[in-house]
């Protein structure tokens, strides 16, 4: 899973390669790698790579989102 800086300061954890994305990488002080995003078409395109249904279907699993809904 990659490390991504968006330009708002952000930060959010993408499965997605960064190679294929317009982004500088450099190291935390721990040693981790972050992938500073440094244009809008590489956000918009990080952020569409994320499986949204996955993460539905990971939200199905914690009860705080279950107890909000109201049918």
């Amino acid at each position: 899973m990659a490390q991504y800086l968006l330009r708002d300061g952000t930060q959010v954890t993408v499965s997605s390669d960064p190679t294929s994305f317009d982004v500088l990488t450099y190291q935390t002080m721990s040693g981790e790698a972050v992938h500073a995003v440094l244009t809008m078409k590489a956000e918009r395109a990080i952020l569409r790579s994320v499986d949204l249904g996955r993460l539905v279907a990971l939200s199905d699993d914690l009860s705080v989102f279950n107890s909000a809904v109201v049918a």
